[in-house]
């Protein structure tokens, strides 16, 4: 008898998709790594595919057949979610506007003004 698909889980994307369709995700909670090397439909893998480095994806996994680190992943019934890394996001924000000349995008921590020559630590 086949086990239940587990339930679904925040992973923390280590490596963007290769052209292989594999990437890398960190269980923070388990503290592993996992490969991802196949995914449940095309839709899912397109949406993953445009995932950055930092992000932080929701969605299950199970292992792909007797492969010691190989995982397939799925979109759980609650559906996936993903919270993109900011450097995504900024660049998302810039191509949704019609004219890129009038886009101001604001800093969080480099306001105008401020001192960067001392820049932030992560």
């Amino acid at each position: 008898m086949e086990s239940p698909r587990s339930t679904a889980q925040r992973y923390r994307v280590l490596s963007e998709m290769t052209t292989q369709d594999g990437m890398t995700v960190a269980d923070p909670a388990a503290g592993t790594v996992l490969q991802v090397v196949s995914y449940q439909d095309d839709a899912l893998h397109d949406r993953l595919a445009g995932v950055n480095v930092g992000s932080v994806v929701t969605i299950g996994l199970e292992r792909a057949g007797t492969r010691a680190n190989a995982y397939v992943a799925y979109r759980p019934p609650e559906g996936c979610t993903i919270r993109h890394n900011p450097p995504l996001q900024l660049e998302t924000r810039a191509q949704r506007t019609d004219d890129p000349a009038t886009t101001e995008i604001s800093h969080p921590v480099l306001h105008h003004g401020s001192d960067d020559t001392t820049p932030p630590t992560v």
